[in-house]
């Protein structure tokens, strides 16, 4: 028995393992501040979370996620930021480790590996099972490579739905003021091309809206006043944020069809309710249709 616990040991490093950085200096008047981060790596994936403390008010937590590995020289991570209660978008983090060191243009200074005197006045860190993370910006799609922008138009109206149970229908509800009157409400269906052929794929769920019914000719439809409106989430999705994907489609009858498209990620505060992270918006090419000319090259 004894002979094989180094082995597991071993087995367990490998499989994960972590690093610590920190600094802590003195500011004179309110004291010290720190930052300190711990880095958690598994297979190819990092987390990681990053604390700056001061005894003031508005100390900012990052929960950080992304791909890379022990060996890595620069890690480059998405993040969720945390203050007072309230979750947003903390951005990316470009982080480069060399000597012993942690270096980011993000960071009020230089950290340093296994610091012992951060470590005792920052305390214990969070573990890896308790750091958030949302899996959609690790996942890459195979398709067209998208651009979106950040878009704050829907912030100021979650206040009116954080208590909602389903954020696929807080987004119904984000966007009614867009939604005609005499639109047709259905179960949202997503079709995929596998295998040489047109496919449902079950892990989908969400709401569709038309404002024509299934059986208008949409090649008569040459102005495109015929429009759907889709809601989604993908059901699968690991991690502790909710992706919901908006479609908003006008009738197009050549290759070159594109629509616009929002992503907007939602996370549950046991306090709060549910949180708007971040809403991005942009065009998107049909995915399954051909090229075109821009934005579906």
């Amino acid at each position: 028995m004894y002979r094989i616990l180094p082995f597991i040991h071993l087995f367990t490093v490998l499989l994960f393992s972590q690093e610590y950085y920190g600094k802590i200096v003195d500011l004179g008047e309110i004291s010290e501040a720190g930052t300190d981060i711990i880095i958690y790596y598994e297979d190819d994936k990092v987390r990681a979370f990053l604390r700056n403390y001061t005894n003031m008010y508005g100390n900012k937590y990052f929960h950080l996620f992304g791909k890379g590995s022990v060996n890595d020289s620069s890690l480059e991570l998405h993040s969720i930021v945390s203050s007072e209660g309230i979750y947003g978008d903390g951005g990316i983090f470009i982080f480069e480790l060399n000597d012993n060191k942690l270096f980011s243009d993000r960071l009020p200074f230089v950290l340093i590996k296994n610091d012992s005197k951060s470590r005792k006045i920052m305390g214990n860190n969070v573990k890896k099972e308790d750091i958030l993370f949302d899996a959609s910006y690790i996942h890459k799609s195979a398709g067209r490579e998208l651009v979106l922008t950040k878009d704050e138009s829907l912030i100021s109206k979650m206040a009116d739905h954080k208590n909602e149970n389903n954020p696929v229908e807080i987004a119904v509800a984000l966007f009614e003021n867009i939604l005609p009157s005499n639109v047709i409400e259905k179960n949202f269906v997503k079709n995929v091309f596998k295998d040489d052929q047109y496919v449902i794929d079950n892990n989908y769920s969400g709401y569709t809206y038309k404002t024509c019914a299934d059986d208008y000719d949409i090649e008569e439809d040459y102005d495109g006043n015929c429009k759907t409106y889709n809601f989604y989430r993908y059901n699968k999705q690991k991690g502790d944020v909710m992706l919901v994907e908006v479609e908003i489609h006008s009738t197009c009858l050549d290759d070159s069809c594109f629509h616009e498209y929002h992503q907007l990620r939602f996370i549950e505060h046991d306090d709060e309710g549910w949180q708007i992270l971040s809403h991005k918006s942009g065009m998107r090419c049909e995915e399954l249709r051909g090229g075109g000319s821009p934005p579906c090259l």
